[in-house]
């Protein structure tokens, strides 16, 4: 094959790879457009905010207190500039999104439907938002300990559970995982769900101070690590 064959060649596999490609029906889906006005955002995370705490709580499993907190710490990172194409979602939005997912469970779809937003789009922006509050909390919330810190951790246990030279409590979590392909039973738990292997757990290990943390603020801290140890590999976050 010649110069010349070689560019005819190239261009007619540019040209049939362009024909291939699947025209996008809609720049942006009419149930998406609605977005600003009939979003869960808009119509039940904002009236929850402003007129019922104990019912946001439920909603995000997190008081209005802790998730202005947490949005301050994650505000900057997830800003992005609007377009003349379209507007920006804002860091509350992406923040609310995320926070739904990880508290009750539900699938990707289910937040398209329900805040009027892309499913791939809720995907990217779920991994997002967890990243940026792992990098931006990390040595906030799990630093790097010292020999003051065991010594204090040590004198929390025996303070408030009586255990003396504790350095950490563990406990075990079963990870709920999409069933592998061609895997038979091999991944099923006897409570009837598949999880990550059959002698696999998730065994995070916590300080005195998670000792006084309710169930609700405990069960989000397991969400999410739950995601960040399964979603890559078996897909439970799609």
């Amino acid at each position: 094959m010649d110069g010349r064959d070689a560019v005819l060649f190239t261009l007619l596999a540019y040209a049939y790879s362009q024909k291939l490609k699947k025209k996008r029906k809609w720049w942006v889906h009419p149930i998406n457009s609605l977005r600003d006005t009939h979003g869960h955002f808009h119509t039940l995370y904002k009236p929850l905010r402003e007129g019922d705490p104990e019912k946001f709580f439920n909603y995000l499993r997190m008081s209005i207190v802790s998730f202005d907190e947490l949005l301050a710490s994650v505000k900057k990172p997830l800003t992005k500039m609007d377009t003349k194409m379209r507007g920006a979602i804002s860091p509350e939005e992406m923040l609310v999104i995320t926070l739904r997912y990880l508290a009750c469970g539900c699938s990707l779809q289910d937040l398209h439907f329900n805040f009027r937003i892309g499913r791939t789009t809720a995907g990217k922006m779920v991994r997002k938002v967890c990243q940026t509050i792992w990098v931006t909390l990390k040595e906030k919330c799990i630093p790097t300990p010292n020999e003051n810190t065991w010594a204090d951790i040590a004198e929390g246990f025996q303070d408030r559970a009586n255990f003396s030279n504790c350095l950490g409590a563990v406990d075990g979590k079963h990870i709920r995982v999409v069933k592998p392909e061609l895997s038979g039973s091999q991944y099923m738990y006897y409570k009837h769900f598949f999880q990550s292997d059959s002698w696999q757990l998730l065994m995070p290990t916590i300080d005195s101070h998670m000792l006084n943390l309710d169930h609700m603020e405990k069960t989000l801290i397991q969400q999410y690590f739950r995601i960040q140890h399964s979603g890559n590999k078996y897909g439970a976050i799609a």
